[in-house]
């Protein structure tokens, strides 16, 4: 009965995305429920997204061709929020503590943002607009603050 039941709430989510387009919205409902959403591809676009504890929170929101998002929250009330458009951009983050907050903004072709936020109480913000960028944000401990803008 629950493997049906989660087989059925993990429809209903892909059937969600599916007719919102290409808007990927995933919320921490609680532990026992549906923390784990394998892979969601829909139109080209891919999100991959898991979040333990309670309170987190995850938007990706996908326009254009190819684009991929991966996140893993392990604590609780951890924000991500991700908007990408354009061709072929890919993005990771990782966020193990409390109150973590990561934005991230894509658009251009190629570009790769990876983020790392491991304590509490962390921000990081990055935007890439032009072709083949990179961007890496690594913050050890609390209260640090990082952004970055590639054009």
């Amino acid at each position: 009965m629950r493997t049906n039941l989660l087989a059925c709430k993990r429809m209903l989510v892909i059937w969600l995305l599916m007719c919102i387009g290409q808007t990927a919205l995933a919320v921490d409902l609680a532990p026992a429920e549906l923390t784990n959403l394998d892979a969601l591809t829909y139109q080209g676009h891919a999100a991959v997204v898991t979040q333990y504890g309670t309170g987190n929170f995850l938007t990706a929101d996908q326009s254009g061709v190819q684009n991929g998002f991966a996140a893993l929250q392990v604590s609780s009330n951890n924000q991500i929020s991700s908007m990408q458009s354009g061709l072929q951009n890919l993005s990771w983050a990782t966020q193990v503590g409390t109150e973590n907050t990561f934005n991230l903004v894509q658009s251009g072709s190629a570009n790769r943002a990876w983020v790392t936020q491991l304590g509490s109480l962390n921000m990081a913000h990055i935007e890439q607009y032009g072709i083949a960028g990179t961007a890496r944000i690594t913050q050890y401990g609390s209260g640090n603050t990082a952004t970055m803008i590639q054009y």
